[in-house]
């Protein structure tokens, strides 16, 4: 498979991560009134909206890597700095959310996100020393994290959904 094929799937992934990570970011919510339906507390809403906020900055970065990589300028300087960045964006995003403390009501959704984005986090070290490399294997390990991070994801998704169903949202 040629490098220009292998970019063109990792950008096609990236395009697919980052619906998924929009669907992913919680809104405000609006209680019905004597719905009977537990109402989201403020320490669930604080969590979502770090988590949303988290999700926004993974977002961006992959959307700004599928825009880098759907032009891929292996050599130019600055071309790479602009790739190193939206790594390290990344990588810290994944940081972060692992120092989060969610509420337990919220403690699948938070596993389930960590996880995608250490999947993420992982395709930056592979795809990075890929390219470092001229090695396609590395390459096919990062897609394959994308693709395992993109899954996760939608299974964050779903467990937000379900939340967000079980409080009226």
């Amino acid at each position: 498979m040629s490098k220009k094929k292998k970019v063109g799937i990792i950008i096609g992934c990236i395009v697919a991560v980052f619906i998924v990570l929009v669907i992913i970011t919680p809104t405000a919510p609006t209680p019905a009134p004597n719905s009977g339906v537990e109402t989201i507390t403020a320490s669930e809403q604080n969590y979502l909206t770090e988590l949303g906020e988290n999700n926004n900055t993974v977002g961006e970065a992959l959307t700004e890597l599928g825009n880098l990589t759907q032009n891929p300028q292996i050599g130019n300087d600055e071309w790479t700095v602009e790739v190193v960045i939206q790594f390290v964006t990344i990588q810290i995003a994944y940081k972060e959310a692992t120092e989060m403390s969610p509420p337990n009501s919220l403690r699948e959704v938070h596993n389930k996100y960590v996880q995608a984005i250490s999947c993420f986090n992982d395709m930056t070290y592979l795809f990075a020393q890929g390219i470092d490399n001229n090695d396609s294997e590395l390459i096919d390990e990062a897609i394959q994290k994308l693709e395992e991070g993109s899954e996760l994801m939608d299974e964050a998704t779903a467990a937000v959904n379900k939340f967000k169903a079980a409080h009226g949202s």
